[in-house]
């Protein structure tokens, strides 16, 4: 057939850099000789090796030492094993594995050589395996509804299998600080995990530059703790009380070790925390994160939609836990009755009912009450220290539990870890740690007095950072009263060094009247937008405190999670495990 079309001849040259899945290196617990190692540690005697017969070490020198000798005896009693980072069904055992690698040598034999004796072999080998996988799966799923209350993680690990809400692209980008119309782009395990790094860690605020306006030296109103004495027990408790699935954090130490050999290792970690109380000093390894990206919502391939997920060292966390514990009563008493969060007999839910109990008195009188949502901007992560360490101060800590306090705040950085490749540390210049458990009771004290700002006729709610002021309003003077609150809350997010997100913050008017008194409130030279809806803590609270939309959204969603349980437990053929999980779940 003519044609009056050329052929066109053309070449492209092309390579991909495949990247090699990183194997992790990890512990074999179920080989492991923990008596043994017990027996070792025993033997051993840290505190001794630690004291290094009197002299003095620093407690960076005593910390490596520490873990260098742990290390060595867990080598000794511990296996190791590489994982496969691909996710791999829970029933496909060792067996099948060899099974299906011997199946695939002999296609590759087959397709090369191609004789009879060869397809046969490997046909043979495939109906094999195939059997194997499909007795193993129902082995499996027949076992799985009996050990579903002692071991719920074998349940969860059949919906890991199909899901990849936690893989991370291999090509990610961020918006162009320099030029906000281009993305900067990364293809490498390395490159990806410094662009992460830079993302979380431009959320961080210098203050190096910024001078706080001196305050008065006075003696705080509260009795003063200006040091903590630990026991030998309360080590060994909170070592017990360690959950032995927990990641370990940068110094590779796990948890797991930590609550087997508890009472082997109390005494040399008494040793190390008391002398950190006593020094005021903390060692430097404790002060670095590594940090995992989580995804939250919307495109995988761009990194601002993703959050950090932060592992610290679990013996700093342990020492934490024994600093909280003795600051437990002081924290009790001196936390602003209006904070509900992080407290111990206080929750979401008690603040709710609290504030809709007011709010509802109020509209069952033909009352109207505006509440003003307040959201601080990055709160946890632009905390200043110099400010907090004064707040400290005036919740009443001193002296070398004060100074403490300023070393566990100072010289801390951060990494990321993605496809096996770590980024640089990059510092950590504001904030409380996050993932620490001092995290919460900093942070507490640091925003204890936002409420003093409140006059006493508006309410006020306090969650973590979520705040939010409510006030009966009946004419234009309370509205002002209201407006005036704001202001004052916009006043101390200044002197605080922390700002509210303002497209963030809203105004819901509570009342069933038709002609509501529509006030424009605003923070700062910023008008507050209005809403007929707004979700408070979990709750969907409506403009005449209807509950059809928050029931809408509750039956919602435990249809879906019904849903995911009829799909996912089809092979589930235990009914009492069934009803467990529509229990649980639903």
């Amino acid at each position: 057939m003519n044609s009056d079309h050329n052929i066109i001849h053309f070449q492209i040259s092309t390579s991909s850099n495949i990247v090699p899945p990183n194997k992790r290196l990890i512990y074999d617990y179920r080989q492991a000789n923990f008596d043994g190692l017990r027996k070792k540690l025993n033997d051993m005697d840290l505190c001794t090796l630690l004291t290094n017969n009197g002299t003095e070490c620093s407690i960076d020198g005593d910390w490596f030492t520490w873990k260098k000798a742990m290390f060595s005896a867990m080598n000794e009693f511990i296996p190791t094993k590489h994982v496969d980072p691909y996710r791999t069904p829970p029933w496909i055992t060792s067996t099948i594995l060899h099974q299906i690698r011997k199946k695939v040598t002999a296609r590759k034999r087959f397709l090369s050589r191609g004789t009879e004796y060869l397809k046969a072999k490997f046909n043979q080998l495939r109906t094999d395996v195939k059997k194997l996988i499909k007795e193993s799966r129902k082995l499996f799923f027949s076992s799985l509804g009996n050990t579903l209350r002692i071991n719920p993680k074998r349940f969860w690990s059949v919906f890991k299998i199909n899901s990849n809400t936690g893989t991370i692209r291999k090509s990610v980008s961020k918006t162009n600080p320099n030029i906000p119309e281009t993305r900067l782009h990364a293809n490498t395990p390395c490159d990806i995990a410094t662009l992460f790094n830079e993302y979380f860690h431009s959320v961080y605020t210098n203050f190096s530059g910024q001078s706080s306006s001196p305050r008065p030296d006075f003696s705080p109103p509260l009795s003063s703790i200006s040091s903590i004495v630990l026991s030998l027990e309360e080590v060994y408790l909170a070592l017990q009380n360690l959950d032995p699935f927990k990641a370990h954090g940068p110094d590779g130490f796990p948890s797991r070790v930590l609550k087997e050999c508890a009472f082997q290792l109390a005494p040399s970690l008494h040793y190390l925390f008391t002398k950190s109380l006593r020094l005021s000093q903390i060692p430097t390894e404790w002060k670095l994160a590594n940090i995992i990206p989580l995804h939250k919502k919307g495109v995988k391939e761009q990194v601002e939609n993703y959050r950090p997920i932060s592992l610290l060292s679990i013996v700093s966390k342990t020492l934490e836990r024994c600093v909280l514990n003795h600051l437990f009563l002081r924290i009790q008493e001196s936390v602003h009755s209006a904070q509900y969060g992080f407290i111990s007999g206080r929750s979401s839910t008690s603040q709710l009912l609290l504030t809709l109990h007011k709010i509802g008195k109020d509209l069952d009188k033909g009352l109207q009450t505006d509440v003003v949502f307040m959201d601080i901007s990055k709160a946890f992560d632009t905390v200043d220290h110099s400010k907090l360490l004064q707040k400290l101060r005036d919740f009443g800590l001193s002296g070398s539990l004060l100074l403490w306090f300023e070393n566990y705040l100072s010289g801390r950085c951060q990494r990321v870890t993605v496809h096996g490749a770590t980024s640089t540390p990059l510092p950590i210049t504001s904030g409380v740690p996050q993932g620490s458990l001092l995290a919460p009771f900093l942070f507490s004290v640091y925003i204890n007095d936002l409420p003093d700002n409140i006059s006493i006729s508006t309410g006020v709610g306090l969650y973590a950072d979520d705040t939010k002021l409510h006030r009966c309003v009946q004419n234009r003077n309370d509205a002002l009263a209201l407006q005036s609150d704001i202001q004052s809350l916009h006043c101390w997010s200044n002197e605080n060094l922390l700002s509210f997100n303002k497209s963030k913050c809203k105004v819901l008017s509570i009342t069933r009247r038709t002609s509501p008194l529509i006030y424009p409130y605003a923070l700062g030279d910023h008008q507050l937008l209005s809403s007929d809806v707004e979700s408070d803590l979990g709750i969907t609270i409506s403009s005449r405190l209807l509950w059809n939309v928050q029931i809408n959204k509750v039956q919602s969603k435990a249809n879906k999670t019904l849903g995911l349980i009829r799909r996912s437990t089809m092979e589930i053929t235990d009914m009492n495990a069934r009803r467990l999980l529509y229990l649980q779940l639903v």
